[in-house]
């Protein structure tokens, strides 16, 4: 039974231990680089552009505002770039749009 339960605290030990590292690797294409979260979405971004990764749940996600925090809309890994840039540009058209009335 001692030996059962080693082996039982072993192998949950191991599970444990393996589901705590990143999910993700990243290979560096000159001009950009190329995300590959094992299970998710594969994300591409220019390694000119600022952008930084952040990791969590051992996935990696791109830093679009550079706030360093997973809190919002661009840095979500689901979203495709045409939402991405439609929401951007709404949200410089309200921008402008409140400047004419300061």
């Amino acid at each position: 039974m001692k030996q059962y339960l080693r082996i039982l605290f072993a192998c949950n030990l191991l599970v444990l231990l393996s589901s705590c590292g990143p999910r993700w690797s990243e290979t560096d294409k000159g001009d950009y680089n190329i995300v590959d979260n094992k299970g998710g979405k594969t994300l591409g971004y220019s390694s000119h552009s600022g952008v930084t990764l952040l990791e969590k749940n051992g996935y990696a996600f791109k830093d679009l505002n550079k706030n360093g925090e997973i809190d919002n809309k661009y840095t979500k890994a689901n979203m495709n770039i045409k939402a991405i840039v439609i929401l951007t540009e709404l949200k410089y058209t309200l921008v402008e749009l409140n400047s004419f009335f300061d």
